[in-house]
């Protein structure tokens, strides 16, 4: 079965403390897969290894059939991710935010991000201050798209 995700004896340590200890695991295509885990158990590390933002330091990452170091940039264009906590500035409304990113991202992003918006019921006049953490999430979940 061919996987999206594959971690081969993957290591991970950052000044001589492991967030990543020989981990290995495949996600075959078309499984919704979540990395649970206690604080410091190394999810965020396998995250920021997956997008190529991390070398680790034993083993082989590959996310889509791509090599997560030699090809990290096709990967972050090809796949989504929303942090905990996503980072906009406050003082934009959330079709700034729209414009802001497909300055970026081109093509078409923008009516599609539209349409998302419209989709999870936010008025793109709204300032990013106004809205809840949940709005905040949707909005981070367009531009992710």
């Amino acid at each position: 079965m061919e996987s999206v995700i594959q971690f081969k004896n993957v290591t991970k340590k950052y000044r001589g403390k492991v967030a990543l200890n020989d981990v290995s695991y495949s996600v075959p295509k078309g499984v919704v897969f979540a990395l649970l885990g206690d604080n410091g158990a190394g999810k965020t590390t396998s995250i920021k290894t997956m997008l190529g933002f991390v070398k680790p330091d034993k083993g082989h990452v590959s996310v889509l059939g791509l090599d997560s170091q030699k090809n990290d940039v096709e990967i972050r264009s090809r796949i989504g991710y929303v942090a905990e906590q996503p980072s906009f500035y406050d003082w934009m409304r959330v079709d700034e935010v729209g414009w802001f990113v497909a300055g970026v991202r081109g093509g078409q992003f923008f009516d599609e991000y539209r349409r998302q918006i419209e989709q999870f019921k936010i008025p793109m006049t709204n300032k990013i201050s106004e809205l809840s953490k949940g709005m905040k999430a949707k909005v981070a979940l367009a531009v992710a798209t």
